[in-house]
């Protein structure tokens, strides 16, 4: 319209779009700068304060100490907030199960309940009270439940199905188990903290010590130390570039368990979350149970849709809310756009980069659709549970075997030396 006035974002009460990503970017930034610093500042400090009080070696020792603390803080912490959260979820799953007034059963939980559950219990009823949807409302009154747990279930309140998505998320129990907190320290932390503190021991050494001991073999006329060549080198040109990567991955660390302790969400990934759903959706192993478990998510959730009489299309559009990997997601809505061209589903499928075997599957199927996409879903649960366990039960083993590697390179390295002098000297005297 030629006489019509530009849109003032101001006057509305908006942001620009670009306005708004950039002010979250900030946030975001700002937030990871804070807690890593406060999570440095926490971990030096203490070293300092020991050391200061007592000797240098206790002053040493005390980062490790500390982080194993702060490690087992937080995942306590988180481990706290997950079952207080399910708690509030499992009264929302018997509310839909048993088809009774979620406000009304809610609040009669509320009065029976005490403590963080009950504040929990609260705030969702306000929030439905209000007029928001089921899975927004959990989001905001159980901010501990993750972000595929809330994608199901906004994708079976919009295609109807909110029972059958409430036992994909209750009975998938993708959360620590309140009896055993150890067992989350261990899968989930202790690779990471052995492989940094590998990395920082073996830098510190080549660095600081090894160069003084061939110094200190060459006036003894002993040769330099020759079976950690390989690491000399790396030092020669690398050393204090790993030395600062190693570093900063520690105090990441310590500031992502400061702020899982002290807030629900944690350091979120922010803009990072695109790069880590397309690193985890490409990684060789790893990424064959990641890509299963998104596909057995959304396999599960079309074929309830398809159940329940939703057309083709629409399931396959809400089902991309169920992913929580992007990659899948921009695929599922390329696949809805391909049937609402005018391809059949096998071809969209093949046109969105799917599996071939959902492909091949959905090639002359016109019938039965529900069956395959139930068979599906099966199918891919079982190979992410295979996935799951291998690499669970690997990944300790292979990081010992790792840190063990380089613990026998060092201590080589430092006992060479040793050795030539005691037979030097002893062949003197």
């Amino acid at each position: 319209m030629s006489g019509s006035l530009p849109i003032s974002y101001s006057t509305l009460g908006y942001e620009r779009p670009s306005r708004i990503l950039t002010v979250r970017v900030a946030r975001w930034l700002a937030a990871g700068l804070f807690w890593t610093l406060l999570g440095g500042i926490l971990v030096a400090g203490s070293a300092f304060a020991v050391a200061s009080a007592s000797n240098v070696l206790l002053g040493a020792l005390t980062p490790v100490a500390a982080i194993l603390l702060l490690v087992a803080g937080a995942t306590l912490a988180r481990g706290a907030r997950r079952v207080r959260d399910l708690s509030v979820l499992y009264y929302v799953e018997h509310a839909i199960r048993l088809d009774a007034s979620l406000p009304a059963m809610i609040a009669a939980a509320e009065q029976n309940e005490h403590g963080a559950v009950r504040s929990g219990l609260g705030r969702l009823r306000r929030r439905l009270t209000a007029g928001d949807p089921v899975s927004t409302a959990l989001a905001i009154a159980a901010p501990a439940l993750s972000k595929r747990m809330i994608g199901v279930l906004m994708a079976g309140e919009i295609t109807g199905q909110m029972p059958a998505a409430m036992r994909r998320i209750t009975v998938r129990r993708d959360f620590l188990p309140a009896g055993d907190p150890t067992d989350s320290i261990f899968h989930r932390w202790y690779p990471l903290i052995v492989l940094t503190g590998c990395f920082v021991g073996m830098q510190g050494y080549l660095i600081f010590v090894l160069p003084k001991m061939n110094f200190f073999v060459w006036r003894q006329g002993l040769p330099r130390v020759s079976h950690n060549a390989w690491m000399q080198a790396l030092t020669d040109n690398f050393g204090y570039v790993i030395f600062a990567i190693a570093a900063l991955a520690i105090l990441l660390l310590c500031g992502r368990m400061l702020a899982q302790f002290f807030t629900p969400l944690g350091m979120t990934l922010g803009p990072l979350r695109n790069v880590a759903d397309a690193v985890g959706w490409f990684t060789p192993f790893a990424g064959v149970g990641v890509r299963s478990r998104a596909l057995g998510d959304v396999c599960y959730v079309i074929a309830h849709a398809l159940d329940a009489g939703v057309a083709p299309h629409r399931a396959v559009v809400e089902a991309a809310t169920a992913s929580d990997n992007f990659i899948l997601e921009r695929r599922m809505r390329r696949w809805a756009s391909e049937m609402l061209a005018g391809s059949d589903m096998a071809l969209a499928a093949r046109k969105a980069r799917l599996p071939t075997l959902l492909c091949d599957m959905l090639a002359g199927a016109d019938k039965d659709l529900h069956e395959i996409f139930q068979f599906l879903f099966r199918y891919y649960d079982g190979r992410f549970s295979r996935v799951a366990m291998l690499l669970r039960g690997a990944i300790i083993p292979l990081v010992a075997i790792a840190g063990g590697i380089v613990v026998l390179g060092v201590a080589n390295g430092v006992f060479e030396p040793l050795v030539g002098l005691m037979n030097k000297f002893a062949s003197q005297h």
